[in-house]
């Protein structure tokens, strides 16, 4: 568009700015979303959990969604866990693993602790110490992801001004 020479073009070119803004804010929101997963996926790897790793025998990970806004509301992005990992990022009490009645379906049937498939005992698991990932990410996601965002909204900006 270049340089306004006149009042008429300055507006129109406002005007292009905000249709432009409306028109990336779910890029821009997805950009964010995307930043944080990938800063508590990053943040899990550092303290011993990989992406790929598994948690009481399931995947796990992380992954977000973006809910639209509804009657002038901007759309957010909710960014969240899948899978047990709340076995890792909180603390567990010391509990008591017994033996299963029967078997789930499709699974053969676990024992607490056995010798040669001769059950001996129940056991004690201690409880864990939860790690604490996604509070720190969080910390850097404050940071980041903003900066990320402002970037994305900067360039669409520029897109229309040029």
């Amino acid at each position: 568009m270049g340089t306004s020479m006149n009042v008429n073009q300055f507006v129109k070119k406002i005007e292009h700015l905000g249709t432009a803004t409306e028109r990336n804010q779910l890029k821009i929101l997805n950009r964010g979303a995307l930043t944080a997963k990938n800063i508590i996926l990053s943040q899990a790897a550092s303290q011993g959990m990989p992406a790929n790793a598994k948690l009481a025998g399931k995947p796990w990970g992380v992954n977000y969604k973006i809910v639209p806004g509804i009657g002038g509301v901007a759309p957010t992005a909710v960014v969240g866990f899948r899978g047990p990992f709340h076995l890792v990022e909180r603390d567990t009490k010391p509990h008591l693993i017994g033996v299963r009645k029967r078997a789930r379906r499709g699974q053969n049937k676990k024992k607490a602790l056995a010798f040669n498939g001769v059950v001996v005992a129940n056991a004690e698991h201690p409880g864990t110490k939860g790690k604490g990932i996604f509070a720190n990410a969080q910390k850097t996601i404050r940071v980041v992801v903003p900066k990320v965002m402002a970037g994305e909204v900067v360039t669409a900006w520029r897109a229309v001004m040029k």
